[in-house]
């Protein structure tokens, strides 16, 4: 086959003659057809491009400001998410998982989450990956602080990938005011003489309120 140019449009003719016969059959050219783009069916392909549900887990010892900017952001990513507060039977823990469980549902309840399924579980004794296949997530969501942070959740997913290969671990990198907030430097904080100017700016009024009553 070869392509022959006519009216500064190229066509294509599979049955040609050499130059001095009968000129070369050209094959007609295909009328244009508009595209039509339908805003419903455009909305239809985005959901169905949307991951689907993600399990996003910590110790949530305590709840921090920059927990819930990993929720905000996770919440507009998937369709479900599920907030794992994990169990650990050898650690110590200064508020026990009924009290994070609350403190996570009442965030819950106070948020305009609508377009997004969101719950909270408690996971003991079971490697996160595991858990995540048996809710059916597709994604593990982690926070990711500093570079300090890197070569733990490198590990960590690798590690996550060889127990469930089919799920992916997706980053959310916090904004720079956030990017030093922890659990640990809550913790740390409690104690001297005005500690609790300093924590209230860190954690929600309800988990501030839970500090308060453990002291």
């Amino acid at each position: 086959m070869y392509f022959f140019q006519c009216s500064r449009n190229w066509a294509l003719c599979s049955d040609w003659r050499p130059l001095g016969m009968d000129e070369p059959r050209l094959a007609p050219k295909r009328p244009r057809t508009k595209l039509h783009l339908c805003p419903t069916k455009i909305a239809l392909q985005y959901q169905t491009m949307k991951l689907r549900k993600a399990v996003y887990a910590g110790s949530f010892d305590p709840l921090t400001h920059g927990h819930i900017w990993i929720m905000q952001r996770a919440v507009t990513l998937f369709d479900e998410v599920t907030i794992a507060i994990g169990v650990n039977p050898t650690k110590s823990y200064f508020l026990s998982a009924p009290e994070r469980l609350q403190n996570i549902q009442s965030l819950i309840d106070s948020q305009n989450w609508d377009a997004c399924k969101v719950d909270v579980k408690i996971i003991e004794n079971q490697f996160l990956a595991k858990f995540a296949a048996s809710v059916n997530a597709s994604c593990l969501i982690r926070g990711m602080r500093s570079e300090a942070d890197f070569s733990y959740e490198y590990a960590m997913a690798q590690a996550n990938k060889a127990l469930a290969p089919q799920i992916e671990s997706i980053y959310l990198m916090p904004p720079p005011q956030l990017a030093q907030v922890s659990s640990s430097l809550v913790k740390s904080l409690i104690g001297p003489d005005g500690w609790e100017d300093l924590v209230k700016d860190y954690v929600p009024e309800n988990v501030f309120q839970t500090i308060l009553n453990k002291k």
